[in-house]
């Protein structure tokens, strides 16, 4: 089981988060933004070392809560011929493609990217309640 935490009570007290409730139970997540918050979600440790953890959301979560493909927004940014991973390039950021190596969008412009977009399924689902409600005037 996973909870979903609001951004804005991470890393405050207890009694100052935002309006309303601060933590989702029921297998939905808060809306994703592109003011660069932390999203994040306690969980249950597979190996039971806790009650729970807390960690970042990762961009690929991102992606499946907003209806998106498994790295949809790992865009390649340049092409090298051999991959230097350093401090500022880690080695989640370079994938392989024949000889070449491609760097990828850094993580914080994928939540940007993220934040800034629709939800997958509710384009589709208002694309065919309006498709149903034009349909059904003509009749």
């Amino acid at each position: 089981m996973a909870i979903a935490i609001h951004a804005h009570s991470i890393g405050r007290g207890h009694g100052s988060g935002p309006e309303g409730k601060i933590y989702l139970d029921d297998n939905t997540a808060f809306t994703a933004d592109s003011s660069f918050s932390s999203q994040a979600v306690a969980f249950i440790p597979p190996d039971g070392r806790s009650a729970y953890e807390v960690r970042r959301l990762t961009p690929l979560e991102h992606e499946t809560l907003q209806g998106f493909p498994a790295g949809y927004t790992a865009v390649p940014i340049s092409t090298h011929e051999k991959k230097r991973v350093s401090k500022n390039f880690a080695e989640t950021r370079w994938r392989a493609r024949g000889d070449a190596w491609d760097l990828l969008l850094p993580d914080t412009a994928r939540y940007a990217a993220l934040g800034n977009s629709f939800a997958v399924p509710v384009v589709n689902w208002i694309g065919r309640s309006l498709e149903r409600a034009v349909s059904g005037s003509r009749n």
